[in-house]
């Protein structure tokens, strides 16, 4: 909740820049907006917080191949270079995944 609460407020200050260097009014209406509906779901989320679970074991190895995908997809408008930095990353995680299996 506190972070959802820390980028609404993140994203009413930009709001409130917005206002002195957007010539368009839309611009700062959608930031206000925006930081109006994540306030609104932290306050949701913290009256209707599950119990707590226990933890699942997490692996970083997951994140590395989603991060390495989307540098992947970026890289088809990005460059080569970005290209090369997600096959790299996902090379990597899925080498930790495999890795992780071997356990």
């Amino acid at each position: 909740m506190k972070y959802l609460l820390a980028w609404s407020g993140l994203l009413a200050l930009w709001a409130l820049v917005s206002f002195a260097f957007s010539p368009e009014p839309i611009v700062p209406i959608l930031l206000g907006a925006t930081a109006a509906a994540v306030a609104a779901l932290a306050l949701v989320t913290a009256v209707a917080r599950a119990p707590r679970r226990p933890a699942p074991d997490l692996s970083p190895a997951t994140v590395l191949i989603a991060v390495g995908v989307c540098a992947l997809l970026s890289g088809t408008e990005l460059g080569t270079w970005c290209l090369a930095l997600g096959a790299l990353a996902t090379a990597a995680g899925v080498a930790a995944l495999l890795g992780e299996r071997g356990r």
